[in-house]
């Protein structure tokens, strides 16, 4: 069995935070960044969840609301979380560290799952542009190895056309994306 590690390039760590609840027996490491500080805040709180003191403090955190505010909701997330708690287990790596992808990654090695958001709407600064969608798929390759796998989450309206990296699969929900990429030289 392998133990990958896993790769944001953007965002507040949710889906690296689910994939590690659903599958804490596969992932040995997650590295996330992000550009913005206040972003690596959210992930580091998300990602904590996957470790048992992170899950803990979570934990005693719903008791006290559900103790002051007497909540149904409080006591269903008190629950959840303490059957969360099985799944989570110490020797998970977890990095959370500032970067801008735009600007060129520097990582351990590479990683075998690239898990990415693409900035878009009224929200970020990069306007999504295809240089700059190309500048984007240069600097993630990069780091990448040529069995790396890279999943990207954008708006409809994003396209990515880059020589170098091999479209595999796509899945559209609502207003979103996910299209799934390997380096172009595996062919």
């Amino acid at each position: 069995m392998s133990f990958p590690s896993t790769t944001a390039a953007a965002g507040g760590g949710y889906s690296l935070t689910v994939l590690g609840l659903l599958n804490p027996e596969r992932i040995a490491r997650i590295w996330a960044s992000d550009i913005d500080p206040e972003m690596l805040k959210v992930a580091g709180k998300n990602l904590s969840l996957l470790t048992p003191a992170g899950m803990a403090a979570r934990l005693d955190q719903l008791k006290g609301l559900y103790e002051q505010f007497q909540k149904p909701a409080h006591l269903e997330a008190i629950q959840s979380a303490g059957r969360l708690m099985g799944r989570v287990r110490e020797n998970i790596e977890l990095r959370v560290f500032q970067a801008d992808v735009m600007a060129g990654l520097s990582l351990d090695g590479p990683p075998d799952i690239v898990i990415t958001d693409l900035p878009y709407g009224q929200m970020v600064d990069w306007n999504g542009g295809q240089g700059d969608l190309n500048r984007f798929m240069d600097s993630l390759l990069a780091v990448s190895g040529p069995e790396t796998v890279i999943a990207v989450c954008m708006n409809k309206a994003q396209k990515i056309a880059y020589p170098g990296a091999k479209w595999l699969d796509r899945e559209t929900v609502g207003k979103r994306k996910f299209e799934i990429y390997i380096p172009s030289n595996l062919d």
